[in-house]
């Protein structure tokens, strides 16, 4: 009965439905943790912010629908050469996750067979290497993201004390690495763009 319920559903539709399970769970943490502390202890409201900006890991999926409906609704409506700059960006979020788990995977294969070490550091360096470039990609679309949000007066769904993360620095890489185990789900985001992209070619 479920999977017939679901089989019923739009890929949209069903999209829509994991969106609403994330901010109905972000949402009730902001009642526990900022509401709470604004009736009954206003003076420390910022450091409720951080405990709360904490417990959604430095993500805000409210402000990322925000920014990702003006990205769909604003500027490929008006540019429409940017959707294929964005969509590659997007994409990047699973392309990522996959070469980031193929990387884990494969080196200790590969570490754990006989063979020339040249080689073996070939093909490591080689996945490295996918991995590295899904990963700037991911820095560029969070940055781009951020800078939105603050240019239309919303919250940063990126949440740091830095204006923006840099693809150089170690501790930004990682910091973005750690937001993308947590993102929206992949499916919600590539369905919104084939459903974007359906509606734009009619």
């Amino acid at each position: 009965m479920i999977g017939g319920t679901n089989m019923s559903k739009t890929l949209y539709e069903l999209a829509e439905d994991l969106y609403n399970n994330a901010v109905n769970k972000q949402d009730s943490l902001y009642e526990e943790i900022v509401m709470e502390t604004l009736i009954d202890d206003p003076d420390n409201i910022d450091s409720a912010m951080q405990k709360y900006n904490k417990c959604i890991k430095f993500y805000d999926i409210r402000a990322y629908r925000k920014v990702v409906q003006i990205i769909f609704k604003e500027i490929i409506k008006n540019d429409s050469s940017k959707f294929e700059y964005y969509q590659l960006r997007f994409k990047a979020i699973g392309r990522y996750a996959q070469f980031r788990n193929e990387f884990t995977t494969k080196c200790r294969e590969v570490l754990k067979e006989e063979g020339n070490s040249k080689d073996k550091d070939d093909l490591i360096a080689k996945m490295d290497r996918r991995r590295s470039e899904q990963h700037d990609l991911i820095i560029s679309l969070f940055n781009q993201i951020n800078e939105i949000a603050d240019k239309y007066k919303i919250r940063r769904p990126y949440i740091s004390n830095k204006p923006y993360f840099n693809k150089n620095n170690h501790e930004d890489r990682n910091f973005v690495a750690q937001i993308v185990k947590v993102h929206e789900p992949l499916n919600e985001t590539l369905r919104l763009f084939n459903y974007f992209s359906d509606e734009n070619q009619k």
